[in-house]
């Protein structure tokens, strides 16, 4: 009954999946890690299955970082785990990035917008 997206007990059926990527740069190496995002946000938002790839950086934290991404489904997301644009970048991560990335896989309850 309702929006075709609910399941039983409210539970989303869409199969969206929303992607949520921490990662922190190292010292001296703010600048390279968020031109290597950069690149890669722009090149996952001409993927197919992408319906939002945001980069942020933290307000408190400037070499702390946040990714956004939103997928039609958790295949897509798969696949541009795949890409070559991310394992490229995924080869460069030593270069820059402080400690192990901290991703985390989310679907969505409440979609405000598309």
């Amino acid at each position: 009954m309702g929006d075709d997206r609910q399941g039983k007990k409210g539970a989303m059926t869409s199969g969206i999946v929303t992607n949520l990527v921490f990662v922190r740069a190292q010292a001296g190496k703010v600048a390279e890690l968020e031109e290597a995002l950069k690149e890669l946000a722009q090149e996952a938002r001409k993927e197919p299955g992408s319906i939002a790839y945001e980069l942020h950086r933290s307000a408190s934290e400037p070499d702390e970082y946040l990714v956004y991404e939103m997928w039609r489904s958790k295949g897509d997301l798969d696949a541009h785990m795949k890409a070559a644009v991310v394992q490229a970048f995924l080869a460069r991560v030593p270069e820059f990035v402080d400690g192990a990335s901290n991703l985390r896989l989310f679907t969505p309850v409440d979609i405000g917008r598309i």
